[in-house]
């Protein structure tokens, strides 16, 4: 879908405002030098070769936008962060996105379950997709536990930055 990539503060704005509702006042932009310091920071961060690799990779739409979404909310107020930051957030998304398919995918399975139980022959195929579902509900249970370390690590790395410059 919109795979576009902003290049002016204006582009960067407008994506803002398209996942963080009323974030930046486009009236005032021009006067508020520390969002337009957000913003080429923000153009700086989408323009990592990873990033444009993961928004061409992700072929579905909903899943670009979620992506794209989650990454442009998570960022775009933090000029500061470093390479490694960039680099955990981007992983960050990667996980979000990954966990919504998996959700799809549990989904998909348990109407092929329900069909399976409808008859006879079906009761041995669906015990497979039980087992198959109880992988995916662990693997579903890791990506979350590693979203919530990921999130911890960003939070506290910046925190404590932030802590230091004020010091």
């Amino acid at each position: 879908k919109s795979r576009m990539i902003p290049k002016t503060i204006e582009q960067a704005a407008k994506k803002v405002n398209q996942y963080v509702r009323g974030a930046i006042d486009i009236k005032e932009l021009k006067k508020d030098t520390r969002v337009q310091n957000y913003l080429q920071a923000l153009i700086r961060f989408c323009h990592k070769v990873r990033y444009g690799l993961m928004i061409n990779t992700l072929a579905n739409s909903m899943d670009l936008e979620l992506f794209e979404s989650t990454f442009i909310s998570n960022v775009w107020d933090k000029p500061d962060l470093s390479e490694e930051e960039i680099d955990q957030n981007i992983n960050l998304c990667c996980d979000i996105v990954n966990y919504t398919k998996m959700q799809r995918e549990v989904e998909k399975m348990t109407e092929m379950r329900d069909k399976c139980l409808d008859d006879s022959e079906g009761k041995r195929l669906s015990m497979s997709l039980v087992q198959q579902m109880a992988e995916l509900y662990k693997e579903m249970d890791n990506n979350l536990k590693r979203q919530n370390a990921t999130t911890k690590v960003l939070i506290g790395t910046r925190n404590d930055r932030m802590e230091g410059q004020k010091k």
